[in-house]
Order: structure tokens, then C-alpha cells, then sequence
């Protein structure tokens, strides 16, 4: 019985040892990284017989002990992970729950002035999200994260235009297509909400203020024009005059971009056409950066309303309609 007790003993310690080994010793010291995909749904078996099928760890049973021993059950992520098999079981299973940043990372920057459709092209191009789900997400958003930020209960419409922060943003691969939906609002509930919040003497509504600030997002060339800007169309919504933002008219016809308007595009009949419809637009027309917020916020006090581009990305202003008209000749002849 001794000698049997006395195997026994060795037989377990030679299974700790060879445990602590397997766990805290990596398969091997090449750092080569490994693009491993982790299917949505996949269970902790279905883990570690991937792992154990791409050489990263010793022993799928071991893995799965050590999961259910930190309980990691519901921890591990879906996605696309960049491992190595010089990494440890405990750093392999940090990563798999993403508290590394070793998970296959794409980074995109939205620029100041986008649409939402022009966003699912990046999001499309650089494989996170196939457009047709993104723009269904960004559809039922409003209901989908009501709770979460309640910023949204201002928004009198189901279209979020305007309300998908531009700033440069860093996903994981395989990241699902609310979390990417949802970044855009938590950024611009962090980004936009304080200035508005430490506003007391508000004119607008926040909608208002966010279509505001997409129309100057969209007409500046020059952030340092943004407040003056700003200020003939604050000027114009007082006088109840039009407000016949081009960029409005381009959003209508469904070219954003479209800088050189014609008389006939002009009569384009819609709602968000501004030279045929008084006040702003139902919507924003793009996405504004914070400075366009800021600027549609505090307006630079001026008498102008009118301003005109002089063809090299700054504008002159001026108060009358013949002055407004006389620099609009003097720009075509210097173009002719």
C-alpha cells in the first residue's frame, strides 16, 4: 500500500508538473502571428480544438480545464485574432477575451463631412461590415440604443444623418455591426453632448443645431471661416430668409459633392432644397466635426448675409444682395 501510495504521489505531481509546463510554457519561441478566426456562437470545445488544430496550445483538455477553473465560459470573444505560438495559455486566453490589443485590428478614419452611406463604403472596403448590414443597424439604432444615450430621444426622426461621429476608429476584425454603430453614437455623446450641455442660451434644438452645423461642415473650406459662416446663416434663419445652402441642394439630388450647381438644380424639388424652403432642412446633410458644432453654437456676430466662394477654398461676405452679385461677376470674369 505504501509503494502504491508512494506512485500515486510521483504520478500526480508528474501531472501538476506537466500542467504548470503546458500552461505557462509556450508551444514554441517563433513570433511568427497567426490569423485565427473564432466563429460568433463558437463553444469553449470548439475553441481549443482550433487552437489545438493551428499548434498554439499543448492540450485542448488542459485548455478546457483551465477555462472552466477562471470560469471563461461566456468571456471569449468572437472575431479574428492575430496569436502566436510563442504566447502563453494565459496570454492566449487574455487576448481571446480582447483585454490585449492582439486581436487583428483595422483602423478607419471617417472624415468631417461624410454621409452615413458614404461610411458603409469604408466600413465595405475595409471588410469590417458589409454595407447593406451597417445601414440596416444605423436604421433601427435610434430604437436599439434609446437607453444607452439618451440624446437620441432628441432626434425626431428614425435617420441618424449627421449623428456618426468622424474621427479615427480601431475595430477587430469579425467586430459585429452594432458595435460599430454604437461607437459612433458613444463618440458622439463624448464629443458633441459637453458643448451642447454647457450652453445655457440655446436658439435651436440640438437637431437643429446638428443640421445647422453639417450645413457649415459642408460649405467651409476653411475652419477659421467656419464662425463667420455660421453667423450669416444664424443672421438669415432671424430674418426668415432662405437659407440657399448649395450643399443642401447637392444632398437632395443625391450628389453630396456636387460643387458647381446649375439654375435647373436649383428647382430641385425637395425638402431639403433651401432655396426653395424656408428654415432648415428636415435633417442634417452630412456628419460635422466638432469645430463645425462648435462654430454652428457660437456664431461670430456680423451683419453679413451672403457670402460667395472665391474659387481658392475662402469666401467673401457681404451684407447686400448687389454687393453679394457684384463679387459673384467678379469671380466669373477672373475664372473666364
Amino acid at each position: 500500500m505504501t509503494k502504491m501510495r508512494s506512485y500515486g504521489i510521483v504520478l500526480f505531481l508528474v501531472m501538476m508538473a506537466w500542467g504548470v509546463y503546458a500552461t505557462f510554457i509556450p508551444m514554441s519561441k517563433e513570433k511568427t502571428l497567426q490569423e485565427i478566426t473564432i466563429p460568433s456562437g463558437a463553444t469553449l470545445r470548439q475553441i481549443s480544438h482550433i487552437l489545438k488544430s493551428e499548434n498554439l496550445i499543448r492540450s485542448q483538455y488542459l485548455f478546457l480545464v483551465y477555462s472552466k477553473i477562471y470560469r471563461l465560459d461566456h468571456q471569449l470573444r468572437a472575431g479574428v485574432f492575430s496569436l502566436s505560438p510563442s504566447y502563453a495559455l494565459p496570454r492566449l486566453v487574455g487576448i481571446l477575451q480582447e483585454k490585449e490589443g492582439a486581436a487583428s485590428l483595422v483602423k478607419i478614419t471617417i472624415p468631417e463631412g461624410y454621409l452615413i452611406d458614404e461610411i458603409g463604403n469604408v466600413l465595405a472596403e475595409k471588410g469590417l461590415a458589409e454595407k447593406g448590414a451597417f445601414l440596416q443597424a444605423v436604421a433601427t439604432a435610434k430604437e436599439d440604443f434609446n437607453q444607452k444615450y439618451p440624446f437620441l430621444s432628441k432626434v425626431p426622426t428614425s435617420n441618424l444623418e449627421g449623428y456618426l461621429f468622424p474621427e479615427t476608429y480601431i475595430f477587430a476584425k469579425g467586430v459585429h455591426v452594432d458595435t460599430i454603430v454604437d461607437a459612433f453614437l458613444k463618440t458622439f455623446q463624448s464629443k458633441i453632448m459637453p458643448i451642447w450641455d454647457a450652453n445655457k442660451d440655446k436658439t435651436l434644438s440640438l437637431h437643429e443645431m446638428v443640421t445647422l452645423a453639417s450645413i457649415v461642415q459642408q460649405e467651409a473650406y476653411l475652419v477659421s471661416e467656419m464662425p463667420l459662416i455660421s453667423g450669416v446663416f444664424h443672421n438669415r434663419l432671424k430674418k426668415k430668409m432662405l437659407l440657399a445652402s448649395c450643399p443642401t441642394v447637392a444632398y437632395a439630388m443625391g450628389d453630396p459633392h456636387k460643387r458647381l450647381l446649375t439654375y435647373k438644380d436649383l428647382e430641385f424639388e425637395s425638402d431639403y432644397n433651401t432655396y426653395r424652403r424656408r428654415g432648415l432642412p428636415p435633417t442634417p446633410i452630412a456628419s460635422p466635426g466638432t469645430k463645425a458644432f462648435e462654430a454652428a453654437m457660437h456664431p461670430e456676430k456680423t451683419s453679413y448675409l451672403y457670402f460667395v466662394s472665391n474659387q481658392d477654398g475662402s469666401h467673401s461676405f457681404n451684407t447686400t444682395l448687389y454687393q453679394h452679385h457684384r463679387r459673384q461677376q467678379e469671380i466669373l470674369k477672373q475664372n473666364k
